[in-house]
């Protein structure tokens, strides 16, 4: 039940971030948030939507039945993104030691 559970999540938010990047009008009123002038706000949390989603995704693999998903195009200057990504591996037990975990958070590849 938890694969099915991650899979769901892990579809809404790319949906909402892929939807939040471009900015719809009607999107961001329906989800209640503040009118502004600019995208800058939007943008960022279709960033973190996205990024979540990736992660979910991830996270939901599984193993050999998993969904095949053995590369993303991500942002690697995306510092946020990277996070998500580095987490998830480490979570997932996948950075015995968590030696990559530690050598990307001293070079200050990722923030949260």
């Amino acid at each position: 039940m938890q694969r099915p559970l991650l899979l769901a999540d892990a579809v809404i938010n790319l949906v909402l971030g892929a939807l939040l990047l471009v900015y719809p009008q009607w999107l961001v009123e329906a989800l209640g948030m503040p009118v502004v002038a600019t995208t800058f706000f939007p943008n960022v949390l279709g960033g973190v939507l996205f990024g979540i989603g990736l992660a979910l995704f991830i996270a939901s693999r599984g193993g050999a039945q998993g969904l095949g998903l053995d590369g993303a195009i991500a942002n690697p200057l995306d510092k946020k993104m990277m996070a998500a990504i580095i987490t998830a591996e480490t979570l997932m037990g996948k950075d015995e030691w968590c030696e990559a975990y530690l050598q990307a958070y001293r070079q200050k590849r990722f923030e949260f």
